[in-house]
């Protein structure tokens, strides 16, 4: 499994399928989540508008687009924001890993803790996610690129990302 951070626009994103995170009482969602919002005619905003999806921490809702290099794009509920934590995220990640493995994913670009108004560091988020994935057995076949709204700091997370245990 390779893990690494990468800085890019939704619409030139190219891989299996692009998770997003968003949290329940933001409307219209933030940062990539809301990008792509935009770029999809706010078809997120409109499930989200007509109940079809609320947020809720580990909701989501999978959907196809023809707009973006990715086609596949996965709506995840993070919850309220002034809860999400770094336990959440360890106990949350092994169900998503899964849930890419079952999908036939080899790599998924992932957006779930770098959004505008997450009171979540990077690092810390990074660490305890990939402690979650690897703290369930089984074979680690999906390729992870973390989405990092700060381009300047691309490099130093990825050689931080080399310390991060993965057993």
């Amino acid at each position: 499994m390779m893990v690494q951070v990468q800085s890019q626009r939704a619409v030139v994103i190219s891989t299996d399928i692009l998770v997003l995170g968003f949290f329940n009482e933001m409307l219209p969602p933030r940062g990539l989540a809301g990008e792509l919002d935009w770029i999809l005619n706010n078809s997120l905003s409109r499930l989200m508008k007509a109940g079809k999806i609320s947020g809720q921490f580990g909701e989501g809702a999978l959907v196809s687009s023809d707009k973006t290099r990715t086609s596949k794009i996965y709506w995840i509920g993070l919850g309220e924001r002034e809860s999400y934590t770094h336990a959440m995220l360890t106990k949350f990640a092994p169900d998503l890993y899964q849930r890419l493995q079952r999908l036939a994913v080899r790599e998924a670009y992932l957006d779930l803790w770098d959004i505008e108004g997450c009171a979540l560091d990077f690092y810390s988020s990074l660490n305890a996610f990939l402690k979650g994935v690897f703290q369930e057995p089984g074979e680690k076949n999906v390729n992870l690129i973390f989405h990092s709204s700060d381009p300047e700091r691309v490099g130093e997370m990825n050689r931080a990302l080399k310390e991060i245990p993965r057993s």
